[in-house]
């Protein structure tokens, strides 16, 4: 009788360790090994190992008092509150604002526009910051400031700047920093990058007015960046480079030296593709996990290899659709014709 709790992995014999995903925290795993030929004989047991799996910690430490609270007087009607971001042991979830002592919103990020207000009236801000536990920070210090007469009206347009990349640079990768600084004599409400007229990605509304630039979804060749400015009462203002882009990903990973081998390619990438060396096999599976251990995706390929190269035939797998930018990890299985299990495996990241 085969005991329900005992569970068959199979590895190449190419290998000498192995992951193990999805397995229950606070459950303690044993291990056994044994080897077999393609003939089916077995060696004995070796000794059995095993190891506890650590139940993730209690988060009881609240994160730290956010700094520095200012605010500005934006309209009439409108305040602009901003504050230095807190840290925490793991991670700030986000920011309880205060106005006159009493909590009248939440935010991801450190600012906050609060409109609605009276005119030439005084308010005053605080900030807490708080964790995914449920942690909270001490309340900040306090800023105060007076909204604006109900006649005032701004003409005056913003100051902008790119800082990044340098004009006439020539850049590649999934990750070019792009940022900017910007002025102005009440408040900027935004800040929009676009490439040759067209915005990439959504206006910048809080410090820093920076983003990262995926390049390889764009034609190599001459472009125009620009930075947009805006403030609050519709005054804007640009700043223009010009940058050449120069990527080239076309190229795949060379063959492996001997043996099983995956290998993800480009890497970082938006749709990477899993090449995997497992000779010629009726049909191949892809799963990819995320960096928890997570199946986050599972493919099955069949059919004749996708080409050879260094002698070797290989596997190719795109893996297109919606995902989350991250780390992931690909995992390939497979059965060779002598009834081998052939299982290869390749840290990856996707960018999107």
């Amino acid at each position: 009788m085969v005991d329900p709790l005992v569970t068959k992995i199979s590895i190449s014999s190419s290998v000498s360790s192995y992951v193990i995903l999805n397995l229950s925290p606070g459950a303690t795993y044993f291990f056994r090994l044994t080897v077999y030929n393609s003939g089916g004989s077995q060696s004995n047991f070796s000794n059995e190992a095993s190891t506890p799996l650590a139940v993730p910690a209690v988060d009881n430490q609240p994160p730290s008092v956010p700094s520095n609270p200012a605010c500005v007087a934006v309209s009439s009607t409108q305040i602009s509150f901003s504050w230095t971001a807190a840290t925490d042991n793991v991670f700030v979830t986000g920011y309880v604002i205060f106005r006159n002592n009493i909590p009248i919103a939440t935010t991801g990020t450190v600012s906050y526009l609060d409109q609605g207000l009276l005119p030439s009236t005084i308010y005053t801000y605080a900030v807490s910051a708080f964790d995914a536990a449920g942690n909270n920070s001490a309340v900040s210090a306090s800023t105060s400031t007076v909204t604006r007469p109900a006649s005032f009206s701004d003409t005056v347009p913003p100051t902008i700047s790119l800082t990044a990349p340098a004009d006439l640079a020539t850049i590649s990768g999934p990750a070019v920093p792009v940022s900017a600084t910007a002025l102005d004599n009440v408040s900027v409400a935004g800040v929009q990058f676009k490439l040759d007229g067209s915005n990439i990605g959504a206006e910048i509304t809080a410090l820093p007015y920076s983003i990262s630039w995926n390049t390889t979804l764009v034609p190599n060749g001459n472009h125009i960046l620009t930075a947009v400015a805006r403030d609050t009462f519709g005054n804007q203002a640009t700043s223009t480079i010009t940058v050449t882009i120069n990527n080239n990903f076309s190229t795949p990973p060379p063959s492996p030296p001997g043996g099983y081998a995956v290998f993800v390619y480009p890497n970082p990438a938006r749709d990477p593709v899993v090449r995997a060396f497992i000779g010629a096999v009726d049909e191949m599976q892809v799963s990819i996990y995320n960096i928890l251990g997570m199946l986050v995706h599972k493919a099955t390929v069949r059919g004749s290899p996708t080409g050879i190269s260094g002698g070797q035939y290989f596997y190719e797998y795109r893996w297109t659709g919606s995902k989350a930018s991250g780390v992931y990890i690909a995992v390939v299985h497979a059965n060779a014709p002598d009834r081998v299990s052939i299982d290869v495996k390749s840290k990856f990241v996707v960018l999107r």
